[in-house]
């Protein structure tokens, strides 16, 4: 009865404004019946519906027909979206991100519901951001704002190879350090990804985020593969082999895995490394250095692996893509050859670790000068600015031996063999092992029994605090 009325009227007087005396009071009791019908029916959906896609479903209709049904002359959009959004946060779900406005009448309900859909989608990614940043205590305000977000979402349909590649606290350091003026936040954009593709293939920044989180044990799985994704790449593994004049205790050897420790940090293996001297190097140099001083950042990085004057200050460490070779270091080639008495070595230590993305250089076929033309010369490496984080250390293995001298060769007799491998964030297990023969060394030939005896395995849990305790034992 109120839409023949109301059609009749609108046929009668065309001409007559809406607000018309005539016109208006039906006009109105003609939208709060249809708006009554439309808050009646998604009641009766809520009451119903037991899934979370259900319920943005039945939002998402009640947005469309509230649109359509369009009862304001201004303002029905941001009504409508506060609607909806206060009844989402009733049941858990994050309001979206919206990347479409004025659209909302003009489209079939599933093209809308398409759009709305990935409004969510994009929202639930950038809260799961947010949350990630509050467990590892990082502020809120160094997460991009969502109108990032909405010219990501376009950059991800324009061109998704560059999508693939912008992570946003990678961009708003290298934003905040450009100091440029730009015409639109999506000329921003684009600059940093020419930037990326032309020198971070070299080196990557060292973002907020990932100073710190460098170095810090993990709350729980989902904290520690979020930086494992963000920061390393799980499919390549490099190495790093020396050697020691004493001996580690299993304690020993489990603390390489919680904190940093001299022999994973910069500045080569300086005892003057710290963690403490450790954190106010990233905070005072990295990010200026990877941004404005390119040349620099390599040229310190060479300087590392020729094992050139400034070796101690270059705050690099030098890591190995060949295993192999990363394996002859722990060995004590490399020590004989610089010079050492290889006679007091105890302790053969080989790490492995997930290969870091930023701040890391890819060296080409320069291994240590002092090492003259055999296979170590061709070493490839990759030099890692202020070392390596203990949580991603994936193995270790220790071997110690007691050194002999035997016609003026050193003889190695090995004692044990230590390897402690990482089962997940919070769990080691540590095997250890007796040869069933001797490690011998003469000359520049390495030769090794390969059999061992299994004696001991035992597990361990750490904790977010850095302690850790015996979970399992066993004797073989």
């Amino acid at each position: 009865g109120l839409k023949r009325q109301l059609a009749d009227l609108e046929t009668r007087h065309p001409s007559l404004d809406i607000n018309h005396p005539e016109v208006n009071p039906v006009r109105q009791k003609v939208i709060q019946k249809l708006l009554d019908n439309e808050i009646i029916k998604l009641k009766n959906n809520l009451a119903v519906i037991k899934s979370k896609e259900e319920v943005i479903r039945a939002v998402g209709h009640f947005y469309y027909r509230f649109m359509t049904i369009h009862p304001f002359r201004d303002g029905n959009g941001r009504t409508g979206r506060v609607l909806i959004e206060s009844i989402l946060d009733r049941y858990g779900i994050p309001p979206p991100i919206w990347t479409y406005f004025g659209q909302d009448v003009s489209l079939k309900f599933e093209d809308f519901f398409s759009l709305f859909q990935d409004s969510l989608r994009l929202s639930d990614e950038f809260h799961r951001e947010l949350h990630w940043l509050n467990q590892a205590g990082i502020d809120y305000r160094t997460v991009p704002a969502p109108y990032l977000a909405l010219e990501l979402a376009k950059l991800k349909k324009d061109d998704p190879a560059a999508f693939s590649e912008f992570e946003p606290e990678e961009f708003m350091t290298w934003a905040r350090l450009k100091k440029r003026q730009y015409a639109s936040i999506f000329d921003v954009i684009t600059d940093f990804i020419h930037w990326k593709r032309n020198f971070g293939l070299v080196a990557r920044l060292a973002t907020p985020l990932f100073l710190k989180t460098f170095g810090v044990l993990s709350s729980d799985s989902e904290v520690y593969q979020k930086k494992l994704d963000h920061f390393y790449d799980s499919a390549v593994k490099i190495y790093r082999g020396f050697t020691l004049e004493h001996r580690l205790t299993n304690e020993q050897i489990i603390e390489h895995f919680i904190k940093p420790k001299v022999a994973t940090l910069g500045n080569g293996v300086s005892p003057q490394a710290s963690p403490k001297e450790l954190q106010k190097l990233l905070d005072s140099e990295f990010n200026h250095e990877l941004v404005v001083e390119k040349d620099k950042f390599i040229k310190r990085s060479r300087d590392h692996v020729e094992v050139g004057k400034t070796y101690w200050q270059s705050h690099f460490i030098s890591m190995s893509k060949d295993r192999r070779l990363a394996q002859s270091y722990s060995y004590g080639r490399i020590t004989e050859k610089a010079g050492f008495d290889l006679s007091k070595t105890q302790t053969g230590i080989l790490i492995e670790t997930h290969q870091r993305k930023m701040g890391a250089i890819d060296q080409d076929s320069n291994g240590p000068s002092f090492l003259g033309k055999n296979i170590y010369s061709d070493e490839r490496e990759v030099t890692l600015h202020a070392g390596i984080d203990p949580e991603m250390i994936t193995r270790l293995e220790v071997r110690d031996w007691t050194p002999e001298m035997d016609s003026n060769n050193p003889v190695l007799e090995l004692k044990k063999i230590r390897v402690v491998k990482r089962i997940d964030f919070q769990t080691l297990e540590l095997e250890e092992s007796i040869p069933a023969g001797q490690f011998i060394r003469r000359g520049s030939r390495l030769q090794e029994t390969i059999e061992h005896i299994l004696k001991f395995r035992t597990r361990y849990l750490i904790s977010p605090d850095g302690s850790y305790r015996i979970i399992s034992s066993e004797k073989f």
